[in-house]
């Protein structure tokens, strides 16, 4: 593995989401699989339709429109003006109405508090762990008492760890995206140099996630005050295990 890890600034992501990465994402994940994935939200966040749900990050606004198609109230955030404004054409398109607004995570709105939260499509662990422990305790803040929050991630150690590739290429419609990993020891992040084509056009871009144990997780939550009640692997509530290259966290605020 080389060691450039060092060239990855902590704000990342505030420049990463662009508007031909948010494209690519959109071809990465068609209707049927939204449709799945809000499912999955919908049994496990237990709240009844017309609930508020808080989509952090919302991206280009895949789970908020399927939320809000299933009459749920629905508030997306995210930092890249560009995914908000995707978010807001394709819930003007689906013909529902969602609350898209441009900001930092870290730093959620308080007034009015959530019935439930999603954080969706491989989104956690962006920060360094002072941003994290920020994230979730504005998360506790955001909840009512007793409210479910869904965390999406495929960077626990337990999924990257074992087989973890140093260098992967994917070719999705008329996209290749090729990426090459190195993974910092020093603070257990995983960091990702990627190259993005379609057609003769090309983009350069790197990101790091925060990679936690299962146990690092629920110590995470337990501080802020969260109570993690289930660990799945899949959206058919497979129980999460060592070498599953995803976990679908459910949390509960206390």
């Amino acid at each position: 593995m080389n060691h450039s890890h060092s060239t990855v600034p902590d704000n990342w992501y505030e420049t990463f989401f662009t508007a031909p990465f948010n494209e690519f994402w959109a071809a990465v994940f068609p209707e049927p699989v939204t449709e799945r994935e809000v499912s999955c939200i919908d049994r496990h966040l237990n709240v009844g339709k017309g609930a508020h749900v808080l989509d952090a990050p919302c991206g280009s606004g895949r789970h908020s429109v399927e939320l809000a198609r299933r009459d749920y109230r629905v508030t997306g955030i995210d930092i890249s003006d560009d995914a908000v404004v995707r978010a807001q054409n394709a819930a003007r398109a689906a013909g529902v109405r969602v609350d898209f607004t441009c900001v930092d995570m870290q730093h959620l709105r308080t007034d009015d508090r959530f019935d439930g939260a999603i954080c969706m499509g491989n989104s956690f662990g962006y920060f360094p762990h002072a941003g994290m422990q920020r994230f979730v305790q504005s998360l506790h803040s955001a909840l009512k008492p007793g409210a479910r929050l869904i965390i999406d991630t495929g960077t626990t150690a337990e999924s990257i760890l074992p087989t973890l590739k140093t260098e992967a290429k994917y070719e999705i419609g008329a996209y290749v995206f090729e990426i090459k990993n190195d993974y910092d020891t020093a603070r257990s992040r995983l960091v990702t140099h990627t190259i993005l084509r379609h057609d003769a056009e090309e983009w350069r871009q790197s990101f790091s996630h925060g990679v936690y144990t299962c146990a690092e997780l629920g110590r995470l939550f337990a501080t802020a005050g969260f109570e993690v009640i289930d660990r799945f692997a899949d959206l058919d509530d497979k129980l999460f295990r060592l070498g599953d290259p995803r976990l679908l966290l459910v949390a509960e605020r206390g």
